[in-house]
């Protein structure tokens, strides 16, 4: 009988617990369903549609998203991975408008763009996440990107975004984090077309090339409002644009770049402005934010390098520059003062009373000074002469005459380091009667009595007067037209100092167009006479427009050939490759990206560009 008992009561024990497992394994069948895998479109948008919030759905094949067909919900939110098997193409690809929102694309680490678009989308609160090659491609249309995130995104170009010239893109409230160009530009974005960009923020990203965070090659580039911090490159830590920069409202700092533009570096026009003051815009840490400085190779904030002018807001040229925003402590003690003292310093140095054994270059000086305050309106050829250009001059190589003339364009990227030319200018007897030579260039106190710097065959130029703009006969600007040839030359003319008009003023010359009568004859025989223009094939084509490369040779001429060809990517093997290799080496251009040298240049560019190698030469003095 107890046999029987213990018999009945392990039955009992077995059963009871048998049951209880068959039951878990029953519950968890049904919790765990097997993963949902997709190839077609038409599959992708079941899945989601039957997904729950949070799920995850493979993706095996490229979807072509057909017409009028919406991905996501705001319901859900649905995270789609690439299929093990699947590495080589995009997700989707969309080519009819659509709206894809609240989806988190995870690349995993596939070898190519994880979405691709080529028509007008929405992008709505989606995370693209940990491709391998581009985290967008944007081929075409009119994409608008809000709420999103980008992040450990990588690609040869553009790690999160690859923006074509046929696209128009803005984005707003989204965060781009840990992209990297590995091969080239734009750590996080890059883009030919058209960019806007909102309220967004760029942190960690990195190219290998330029612009950290973001690379406009072409079109326009819109920066509003946004945080642009912490991204690193070989110019442009920050930003690198090569046409139209405006950047507004936006915190931009603790960027890193090896060669120049630790935060920005802009090739062409750029526009930099803030409405609110400083100290209320970077309320970073409590630090004092003392402003944006320029920043090349030769002039850095590193402690080892002199650093070179504070640059207040707005700050607006048609000529690029290249900047750092600092903060006080990042300062050298000398230079950790306000930037309106900085900047007021030079404008306090200039009236100091000149040298008296050397009077000629201060009353020359005082001339321009007065014919610019007067703007009294000139003949039109001289009102042309007044622009500030440089004379134009090509290599003894015929280099044919532009075929497509862009006179909005502006001169390439310009970054102002501490440059001293290595030519010198002789005075002539008359004015070198002082005794002391070698003391005379050591005073910091008498520096604008000094001769000019910039020389060539005997003919120098005032570096201490300026270029400017008079206005045509009729009181128009015109700061966008384009330079004439017979201009430069007279603007170079007048550029010189008295002594060098007068030892060799001539109105001879060997060029068959250049006509006795003419009014630049005068000026086009006494340059051409120092070896500063020598033509261009036949003749000296006075009504041709002036290009980029031909402004920059004449202005190389000035100073001596450096051994080194041009870093910009379309330069190489053009005729004055040399001569914008001397002018990137005497700091007047950043490098990199493209210089278009065959572009005509503009009015107002010719006037940027002057003044900004002078102001080189009377930093460097």
């Amino acid at each position: 009988m107890k046999k029987l008992i213990c018999w009945a009561l392990a039955m009992t024990l077995a059963l009871t617990c048998a049951l209880p497992v068959g039951a878990v394994d029953d519950e968890e069948a049904e919790a765990s369903p097997a993963p949902v895998t997709v190839t077609t479109a038409e599959e992708l948008l079941e899945a989601i549609e039957a997904a729950e919030d949070g799920d995850t759905i493979f993706v095996a094949e490229t979807c072509y998203l057909p017409e009028d067909a919406p991905l996501g919900s705001r319901a859900k939110r649905i995270t789609l991975k690439r299929a093990e098997s699947f590495n080589n193409n995009p997700f989707i690809r969309c080519y009819y408008p659509t709206t894809i929102e609240n989806i988190i694309f995870d690349g995993g680490d596939g070898y190519t763009d994880t979405v691709s678009i080529n028509a007008d989308v929405t992008l709505s609160n989606v995370t693209i996440r940990n491709s391998g090659f581009i985290g967008a491609y944007i081929g075409e249309g009119m994409v608008t990107i809000e709420n999103c995130v980008f992040e450990n995104n990588r690609a040869g170009d553009g790690g999160h975004l690859w923006i074509s010239k046929n696209a128009s893109v803005s984005i707003a409230d989204t965060s781009f984090n840990g992209g990297v160009a590995f091969a080239g530009s734009g750590g996080a974005i890059y883009s030919a077309g058209t960019l806007h960009l909102s309220d967004c923020t760029f942190t960690g990203n990195s190219a290998t090339a330029d612009g950290g965070a973001i690379y406009a090659k072409k079109g326009q580039c819109i920066v509003e409002r946004c945080t642009i911090t912490g991204n690193s490159a070989n110019r442009g830590g920050g930003i690198y644009s090569n046409e139209y920069l405006r950047v507004s409202d936006t915190v931009i700092y603790g960027n890193a770049a090896a060669l120049a533009g630790a935060d920005i570096v802009a090739s062409r026009s750029v526009s930099v402005t803030s409405t609110e003051e400083l100290a209320t815009l970077y309320q970073i840490e409590s630090r004092d934010p003392a402003g944006f400085y320029r920043d090349e190779t030769i002039s850095r904030i590193n402690g080892e390098t002199s650093l070179t002018e504070a640059q207040s807001l707005p700050i607006n040229s048609y000529m690029g520059t290249a900047l750092v925003f600092a903060f006080r402590d990042e300062l050298p003690p000398e230079e950790s003062k306000p930037l309106q003292d900085q900047q007021e310093e030079p404008t306090q140095e200039q009236p100091e009373p000149e040298e008296p054994a050397q009077p000629s270059e201060p009353e020359a000086s005082q001339e321009q000074e007065q014919t610019e305050e007067s703007a009294q309106p000139l003949e039109p050829t001289q009102e042309r002469s007044e622009e500030p250009a440089e004379a134009p001059t090509q290599e003894p190589e015929p280099e044919p005459e532009p075929e497509q003339p862009s006179a909005s364009t502006v001169p390439p990227t310009v970054v102002p380091p501490s440059y001293a030319p290595s030519r010198s200018y002789t005075r002539s007897s008359e004015d070198s009667d002082t005794s002391e030579p070698a003391p005379a260039p050591a005073k910091q106190p008498e520096p604008e009595a000094a001769a000019p710097a910039l020389s060539c065959g005997g003919a120098a130029l005032d570096t201490s007067g300026r270029a400017f703009l008079a206005g045509y006969g009729d009181g128009v600007i015109g700061e966008d037209d384009p330079v004439t040839r017979a201009q430069i030359a007279q603007i170079i003319y007048r550029l010189l100092t008295d002594e060098s008009r007068e030892t060799l003023q001539t109105t001879e010359n060997s060029f068959e167009d250049v006509p006795a009568e003419a009014w630049y004859n005068l000026a086009v025989s006494t340059i051409a006479r120092a070896g500063i223009v020598i033509g261009c094939g036949d003749g000296f084509h006075p009504e041709g427009y002036i290009t980029r490369a031909q402004l920059i040779t004449i202005m190389a001429r000035f100073v001596a050939p450096a051994d080194q060809g041009s870093s910009y990517a379309d330069v190489t093997g053009h005729w004055a490759e040399s001569f914008i290799g001397t002018a990137e080496a005497a700091g007047w251009l950043t490098g990199g990206g493209d210089l278009h040298p065959n572009e005509y240049i503009s009015r107002c560019e010719v006037v940027e560009f002057i003044n900004h190698v002078f102001d080189l030469c009377e930093g460097a003095a």
